[in-house]
């Protein structure tokens, strides 16, 4: 990936979920890793209104770390200038545009619209931080046009989104992708030594210990459980690290939505599921509808959507359309809300609806503490984790038939 490839690029704008490193500065008695609260969107956590808010809130936390420390004047700098642009840059959101095949018009503002690109087989693991964003902004800067600051915008919201999730919220941001598949096996041998009050050492097979050391969020519990000489610590350190994996394995979940029908006729599948139709006009609709089953079919499964008015919107899942451009989309499956942006990237949409579904991202971020920096690690061929390029898999039309199937 090319980091400054474009706006809705979408494997910088939305692939930011996990997140690793200690406080330099935590005064906890507990890991540094403690979950200190989930964010108010939930796992999708994005950041709206001046950014420098949410720069203070990094910058003042007890629980920021040394890279944070050192970014400080750069992220001054690049917030500073956004802040003073931020008319601009929402002027520019909703001014005509002059490429119709690129920028399709959706209630006052444009989604973009980008050829599907090909994909490649396997993971990718591509860096991004301040310091690259920085060393664009300088050498720039003189030469600024709308589309810069876009562009900025852009990059410096992702940036401090996944700040704010590994130093406000505390996310146990240490996870690649081989290791979440693996902490369902780990919150289930856990789960057994937590309940059984006479147990001191969870029953950990040699895969499991090793899984276990190599995740600073869980070596630190198991360290002290095996250091610990009174049964009342250590089963206070089970229950510490069975918390820690619990809400690592709610964050990472699939889940079950009771809204969606599923039908099979002539041996292919229809999944149904109602959108609150909202204020969107017709054509709005159409857009949506269109971004969203032009994706999620195949030769034996389709996707139906059926657009309904809900009092209260509760009722079905309805989506907002925020006119603060850049930001990420994202779902927040409890309040039924699809959050989209101006500049959200149309197949970005079929990416949400993955969400509404019930499935979690299946890509991650991981933060390398000692170089300052996140690695973005993603599945081109997936379009639960880069719908630049990814396509429904069949594992996913599968899970989709063992949720909702035969009901």
């Amino acid at each position: 990936m090319q980091f400054f490839s474009g706006i809705n690029d979408f494997r910088f704008v939305a692939i930011f979920m996990i997140v690793a490193g200690a406080s330099a500065c935590s005064s906890n008695k507990d890991s540094h890793f403690d979950q200190r609260g989930i964010a108010p969107e939930g796992k999708h956590e994005v950041y709206q209104g001046p950014l420098y808010q949410a720069y203070r809130s990094v910058q003042e936390s007890k629980d920021r770390e040394k890279c944070d420390q050192q970014n400080r004047e750069m992220q001054s700098i690049l917030i500073t200038a956004l802040d003073l642009k931020s008319g601009e840059i929402l002027k520019n959101s909703l001014v005509q545009k002059n490429h119709p095949e690129e920028y399709v018009p959706f209630n006052k503002s444009y989604l973009v619209n980008t050829p599907k690109k090909p994909a490649t087989k396997g993971w990718k693991d591509e860096s991004y931080s301040w310091n690259l964003v920085y060393d664009y902004y300088v050498k720039n800067v003189d030469k600024a046009n709308p589309q810069f600051w876009t562009t900025i915008d852009t990059y410096v919201r992702s940036l401090i989104t996944d700040d704010r999730k590994r130093v406000v919220y505390g996310y146990n941001l240490t996870l690649n992708y081989n290791q979440v598949s693996q902490i369902p096996a780990l919150k289930e041998t856990l789960e057994a030594c937590n309940t059984d009050t006479r147990c001191t050492q969870p029953r950990w097979s040699e895969e499991q210990r090793t899984l276990i050391k190599s995740i600073p969020a869980y070596s630190f519990y198991q360290s002290a459980l095996e250091s610990s000489r009174s049964f009342k610590d250590q089963r206070y350190q089970i229950g510490k690290l069975f918390e820690r994996i619990q809400n690592d394995f709610i964050l990472h979940r699939e889940d079950y939505n009771s809204m969606i029908s599923h039908t099979k006729i002539e041996g292919k599948n229809t999944f149904s599921l109602s959108l609150d139709s909202g204020i969107f006009s017709e054509t709005d609709q159409t857009l949506i509808e269109k971004s969203i089953t032009s994706v999620w079919k195949n030769d034996l499964n389709s996707i139906v959507i059926n657009w309904k008015k809900a009092t209260p919107s509760m009722d079905l899942f309805h989506i907002l359309f925020t006119l603060e451009p850049n930001n990420r989309s994202f779902v927040n499956f409890n309040l039924k809300e699809i959050n989209l942006f101006p500049f959200t990237a149309v197949r970005t949409v079929a990416h949400e609806y993955g969400h509404v579904l019930g499935f979690d991202d299946h890509y991650y971020t991981v933060w390398n503490s000692e170089k300052c920096e996140y690695h973005a690690q993603y599945n081109e061929e997936d379009i639960m984790s880069d719908s630049e390029t990814g396509d429904v898999t069949n594992l996913e039309w599968q899970t989709l038939l063992d949720k909702y199937g035969n009901r």
